[in-house]
């Protein structure tokens, strides 16, 4: 049996926001530093039920991993309440967390959108730049991830939208080098609950809203 390694991006944030794209400097400097660890939001879950159910009839989840994060381990909280096939229970991986960064340093102005701190931030963690979580320590966190993955079946992974973005930009060069500023530029900006397989020898594939 092949294995297919499911990675998603966890719920809505329970903050009066709409998307991060809506939050204020302060609040995604707290979320980039991970000082702030706010749950998924459970009405927004409750919005996405049917989508959600439709997309766990596709699998058989052998394994499930999660984020840290509250945002994760809320969402596969929920998880387990819709899916009518009983889920195993979410185990926790530290290397699945979030890619920090410190706003701080990155705009000491202390004023940006995320429209201006996205691409920022990829050419900072691309180039080894100051504030943020280094490339390599990054790659390692990931291949330490699928050293951890059953040799078959299927796997649910609750992560989170810059750690995802960096792993379609990887998969998305030949012969899985090293990203580039394009390659991540031209990957999906992962909506939440959004997210892409990966399956031995075959191109990734998206899920996508």
């Amino acid at each position: 049996m092949s294995r297919k390694l499911v990675f998603l991006r966890h719920g809505k944030v329970a903050l009066p926001y709409e998307s991060h794209n809506h939050m204020p400097f302060n609040i995604l400097r707290a979320l980039g530093d991970q000082t702030m660890d706010p749950p998924s939001d459970i009405t927004y879950l409750e919005s996405r039920k049917d989508y959600l159910q439709t997309l766990f009839s596709k699998f058989n989840f052998s394994k499930i991993f999660r984020s840290p994060s509250r945002r994760c381990s809320t969402l596969a909280q929920y998880l387990n309440t819709i899916v009518s096939k009983e889920l195993p229970k979410a185990e926790e991986l530290e290397d699945l967390r979030e890619i920090f960064f410190d706003l701080n340093i990155l705009f000491p102005s202390q004023n940006a959108s995320l429209e201006e701190i996205s691409p920022r931030l990829i050419e900072e963690i691309l180039t080894g730049g100051p504030g943020t979580e280094p490339l390599e320590e990054i790659i390692q966190r990931f291949n330490h991830i699928i050293d951890q993955m059953p040799p078959s079946e299927d796997v649910l992974i609750l992560t989170h939208g810059f750690f995802m973005r960096l792993i379609a930009s990887t998969y998305e060069n030949l012969n899985n080098s090293s990203p580039t500023i394009t390659a991540w530029e031209e990957a999906p900006r992962f909506k939440y609950l959004e997210g892409f397989i990966l399956e031995q020898d075959k191109p990734i594939k998206y899920i996508l809203s």
